[in-house]
C-alpha cells in the first residue's frame, strides 16, 4: 500500500494501513470476534471489580453477552480478552514516570515504571502508582485533622478509565502514559 504525502508517494506504515482498514469498515477492536471460548472462571477478577464498584450486585454470563463480551456460541470479542485473569500481552503495557521538575525535556526523571496485565490490575497498578508519590495536605480541626489528597481518588479512577476506554488497541507498541510532575499530573 502507498500513501500520497507532500508531493511524494511512499509506502504507507502499519499504523497508517491500521487506520485506513479501520476507516473502510469502521469496526473498533473490541467488537471484532475473537476463537478463544468464554469460561467464567478465567475472569474472576473482573467479576470480583463489578462487586466492588456496583454495591455487590453479581456480573451474570446474561449480562456479559448483552454487554458483547462474547458471542451467543460462547467464543470472546476482541476486549474481552484484555480482561482474562491471565492476560499479560503488550497490549494493555501502561508507563507511569516521575519527573523532579515542571517538564519533561529539561528535568531529572525520577521513576519510570512499565506495567502490563489485565485491564483490571493495570488499573489498579496506574491509582497506586499516583497514590503512593502524589502530595497529600491536612486541615487541622480542634481534636483531629482531614487529609487531603492532591488528586481525588474518583477523579484519579475517573481518569484511569477513561484512559483505557479510549486508548486504540490496534497499534502495536503504544501504551497508556502517567507522568507526574511538581505542579500536574498527565494522563
Amino acid at each position: 500500500m502507498y500513501m500520497r504525502r507532500d508531493g511524494f508517494t511512499n509506502g504507507a506504515t502499519y499504523e497508517e494501513i491500521i487506520q485506513m482498514s479501520i476507516r473502510s469498515s469502521n469496526t473498533q477492536f473490541d467488537v471484532l470476534e475473537s476463537e478463544e471460548p468464554y469460561v467464567r472462571e478465567d475472569f474472576s477478577k473482573l467479576l470480583e471489580f463489578h462487586k466492588e464498584h456496583n454495591d455487590g450486585a453479581e456480573l451474570t454470563d446474561k449480562a456479559l453477552m448483552s454487554l458483547g463480551f462474547f458471542t451467543p456460541d460462547y467464543k470472546l470479542k476482541n476486549g474481552a480478552i484484555l480482561f482474562k485473569d491471565g492476560y499479560s500481552e503488550s497490549k494493555t503495557e501502561v508507563q507511569c514516570s516521575v519527573f523532579s521538575g515542571f517538564n519533561k525535556g529539561s528535568e531529572r526523571i525520577v521513576t519510570v515504571n512499565r506495567y502490563k496485565g489485565n485491564i483490571i490490575d493495570c488499573i489498579s497498578y496506574m491509582m497506586e502508582f499516583v497514590k503512593q508519590r502524589m502530595n497529600h495536605t491536612f486541615i487541622k480541626l480542634a481534636n483531629s485533622r482531614v487529609t487531603i489528597d492532591a488528586y481525588p481518588e474518583r477523579a484519579l479512577f475517573e481518569g484511569m478509565v477513561n484512559a483505557v476506554a479510549h486508548r486504540d488497541y490496534f497499534l502495536e507498541g503504544t501504551q497508556i502514559q502517567i507522568d507526574m510532575f511538581k505542579d500536574r499530573l498527565e494522563i
